[in-house]
């Protein structure tokens, strides 16, 4: 069989087919230039004053009002502690100590 049969036309064995005219418009479509624009907005910086307040850790201020106690109450309730001196047996277990006291 003939390798050139294939290119003859099948209406008329006379001669190959003749071939379409070359479109002259390309095959690749060129791309547009690169828009310089980011497509991705960047972020503006960001704000260093805090959006909330911080509190300080400790208050200034004292939970318990001091009191002043005079000082000759001091002196006499001191004195007044040597009378409560008294000695534990050595064998005292802790039940017997809470009846004594």
């Amino acid at each position: 069989m003939d390798r050139g049969l294939d290119k003859l036309d099948p209406r008329s064995a006379v001669g190959p087919v003749p071939r379409p005219p070359i479109d002259p418009t390309p095959l690749i479509v060129p791309t547009p230039p690169i828009d310089p624009t980011p497509l991705i907005v960047p972020t503006p910086p960001i704000d260093p004053t805090p959006l909330i307040v911080p509190m300080p850790l400790i208050v200034p201020m004292p939970l318990i009002e001091p009191v002043e106690i005079p000082r000759a109450t001091l002196e006499t309730r001191g004195q007044g502690l040597d009378r409560f001196k008294f000695s534990i047996p050595p064998q005292t277990h802790l039940r017997e100590l809470i009846h004594i006291y």
